[in-house]
């Protein structure tokens, strides 16, 4: 079974790649085993990366139904 690493390593010139994360860049170190494997990743992912950052409020909210005064996304 392949790494994370092993998966982004072998993928970094043959296809492109799109990854969506709900986490700032800074924690994504706590989702792997160890720090070493960690930074490498993040290194081959950002080596040529294009980022795109979307700040708001989430589209996948609108049109949910609400409780009158509780909104637990404020």
């Amino acid at each position: 079974m392949l790494s994370t690493f092993d998966l982004i390593d072998r993928r970094k010139y043959r296809s492109a790649l799109v990854l969506t994360s709900n986490r700032d860049v800074e924690e994504w170190g706590e989702a792997f085993p160890n720090s070493v494997l960690a930074n490498a990743t993040i290194d081959r992912l950002f080596e040529q990366a294009h980022t795109l950052v979307l700040k708001g409020k989430s589209y996948r909210l609108k049109g949910r139904i609400t409780t009158r005064g509780v909104d637990s996304t404020s």
